[in-house]
């Protein structure tokens, strides 16, 4: 009878495990839904990016760097949620006597698999264990692809300080070229005047000496 009422047990534990991998996997792919039209955008930004300068570009890394500090808070928030599912399938582990060390590695899972009774309970450890495990795997590449997203955001700034740099150059440019075209025209017009000015003496001049003479 009481193994009997075990295994009973053991069926509800697995079924109510079920059905939390089912909403918890509803959960996340609607967060991949959301990461992929994130990573979409990224694509479509990258592809516009290569036929583009000066400010048209700079509009378009802002909008690039927005997009990465969506698709930062779209991991944090699937890191948050995965551990939270990753702690619950450890209370399970523990309760069957697996022990965690710092790194994350079960050491003891022989003297686990010796001590549970039953063939129910093994598969509703395993399936607690694969759980465990795809957890613990996909939360470092959801860091990872934070990691990398800050870069990209460092780089699609550097890009930026350089764009501007450039814009601010080409101006100083154009200010120094219309600056010293200026100045040629107002020293083409000075020597005109000067040369007028000495044909109007030279005239004057020759008038008086014509004068003079006469």
């Amino acid at each position: 009878l009481n193994d009997n009422i075990n295994e009973l047990n053991t069926e509800v534990k697995s079924m109510t495990l079920d059905l939390m991998i089912e909403k918890f996997n509803a959960k996340l792919y609607s967060t991949n839904k959301e990461l992929d039209k994130l990573n979409n955008k990224i694509d479509i930004l990258d592809a516009k990016m290569k036929y583009t300068s000066g400010y048209e570009k700079l509009d378009i890394l802002k909008q690039q760097i927005e997009t990465y500090k969506q698709l930062q808070q779209e991991e944090t928030n699937a890191i948050n949620m995965m551990k939270n599912s990753k702690s619950y399938y450890e209370s399970i582990l523990h309760y069957y006597g697996a022990i965690i060390d710092k790194s994350g590695t079960i050491n003891n899972l022989d003297s686990v698999y010796s001590n549970i009774g039953s063939e129910s309970e093994r598969e509703y450890f395993d399936k607690a264990l694969s759980e465990w495990e795809d957890l613990t795997e996909s939360i470092t590449e959801a860091e990872m692809a934070i990691l990398n997203y800050d870069n990209a955001i460092k780089d699609s700034m550097s890009e930026q300080l350089d764009i501007t740099k450039e814009i601010e150059d080409k101006i100083t440019q154009i200010y120094e070229k219309q600056i010293e075209d200026r100045k040629k025209a107002l020293e083409e017009q000075t020597n005109n005047i000067k040369k007028e000015l000495e044909k109007q003496k030279q005239a004057y001049n020759d008038f008086r000496e014509q004068a003079e003479y006469d």
